[in-house]
């Protein structure tokens, strides 16, 4: 008697703190279980050689392959999708599907807010500089700004709360009116910093962060974000996969700005 294979949808992810990977992989197991399909999590912070033996190890043939945010190199997402229908998550690769957050919009939202409350500089702190996500958001910030005669400094940063924590003391060396962070631990991190250094948000400094994450709203004050449709995301990720339909290659996400506490009018 043959059994019926499970059919199953193999998800490629650098594992981290962050929240938008668990917001993320939650909303894409909800969208493939609604075609019966079971998501299958490997961890890929290593190399993609090792991401092939463990597709490899799990022993049986995949519907599909999602890669998060990943670090490998092009070719090697090329080799993964030459073996099974991929698409990739917040990176561009030639060739093979991708849904990606619209960088451009995102940035613009902010700018755009932060302009009308009177703010005239700002500083960016920055994502992990092996994220290409990062990359395309500081290009993106880079453009609007100019385009909206604001003033930009860039702080490095990684994404974290340490690193947002650490970035207060290297914006206290130069301060701005208002801060853009890479995410929303970074800004958490950010705003803790600047609160043990003496300022008060946002009397003297506005803060942003980017995604939304389930702590933005309960930090004090509530933090103002740049967010997006985590089941928007998934949907066009799994429609990329598993429905058997003429559709783009490339999804862009749509983002929107969401007006908290944590931003008003410019200090003078």
């Amino acid at each position: 008697r043959s059994e019926r294979r499970m059919r199953a949808v193999i998800m490629l992810v650098a594992l981290s703190e962050n929240s938008f990977y668990l917001k993320t992989i939650r909303a894409i197991e909800r969208a493939v279980a609604k075609y019966g399909v079971s998501l299958v999590l490997v961890d890929a912070r290593h190399d993609a050689q090792a991401a092939h033996a463990i597709m490899s190890a799990l022993g049986q043939p995949f519907d599909g392959a999602i890669l998060l945010s990943p670090r490998f190199t092009d070719r090697a997402i090329l080799e993964i999708a030459r073996r099974v229908p991929t698409v990739v998550i917040n990176r561009d690769v030639r060739g093979v599907a991708s849904v990606v957050q619209d960088s451009i919009q995102g940035m613009t939202l902010a700018v755009q807010h932060l302009v009308g409350l009177g703010h005239r500089d700002l500083t960016h702190v920055t994502g992990p500089a092996e994220a290409r996500i990062a990359g395309a958001r500081q290009r993106a910030l880079e453009a609007v700004c100019l385009e909206y005669g604001v003033r930009l400094r860039m702080i490095p940063g990684d994404g974290t709360l340490a690193g947002g924590t650490e970035a207060a003391g290297l914006w206290q060396t130069r301060p701005t009116t208002s801060a853009l962070c890479f995410n929303d631990e970074s800004a958490i991190g950010f705003v803790y910093g600047l609160k043990r250094l003496g300022y008060r948000i946002p009397d003297d400094v506005s803060v942003i962060g980017m995604g939304d994450n389930a702590f933005s709203e309960a930090l004090q004050p509530a933090l103002t974000t740049v967010g997006f449709s985590a089941s928007a995301q998934a949907a066009a990720v799994v429609e990329r996969l598993l429905l058997d339909v003429p559709i783009r290659e490339r999804f862009v996400v749509p983002m929107r700005l969401i007006h908290r506490e944590s931003t008003g009018p410019a200090s003078t």
